[in-house]
């Protein structure tokens, strides 16, 4: 973030129009609805995954977010990216998607204070899903790791919902 800041007031001294100025956050957002579309694939069928993509690209708050010179719409695309990447790591057990987990889920604590929290949560949730085997491989065809093919309890399934958005 201080990386792109000294660009972005490098840019506002050499008469910079609005336009570049607010290019990156463009971009951040036209991301951020990507990898929204990935992390609802990776959570539901392609058909929600469009949907959600869909809803993502029309929601005025990330739009707004996409307009600013703010950080908030690194912070959500960051967020997204690395909630993709813990539930593929957590699925095929590749170390280039707990790679990415940490490498998003880093960028993610210096982008914005509250990243804190989210971190917190997608430990835990990791935590919750490797201990009791929640996460399922839809990959290879067997359960990953720490996991168990067995069905789960609705009580199982509310306690990791909770347990992953930190109540």
């Amino acid at each position: 973030l201080p990386v792109l800041l000294t660009k972005l007031q490098i840019l506002a001294n050499f008469d910079a129009d609005a336009w570049q100025l607010r290019l990156p956050y463009v971009c951040f957002g036209t991301a951020t609805v990507f990898a929204i579309f990935l992390l609802a694939g990776e959570m539901f069928d392609t058909r929600i995954a469009w949907l959600t993509a869909f809803l993502a690209a029309i929601w005025p708050r990330l739009i707004e977010y996409s307009q600013e010179m703010r950080s908030y719409i690194l912070f959500v695309l960051l967020a997204s990216t690395s909630g993709f990447a813990l539930l593929r790591a957590l699925r095929t057990n590749q170390t280039r998607y707990w790679s990415l987990f940490a490498a998003a889920a880093t960028f993610e604590l210096y982008v914005h204070h509250l990243a804190l929290l989210n971190v917190f949560s997608f430990f835990l949730f990791a935590f919750v899903s490797i201990c009791f085997g929640h996460i399922q491989s839809r990959y290879q065809g067997v359960p990953a790791l720490g996991t168990t093919p067995r069905p789960l309890s609705l009580f199982s399934k509310v306690t990791t919902a909770f347990l992953a958005i930190g109540v």
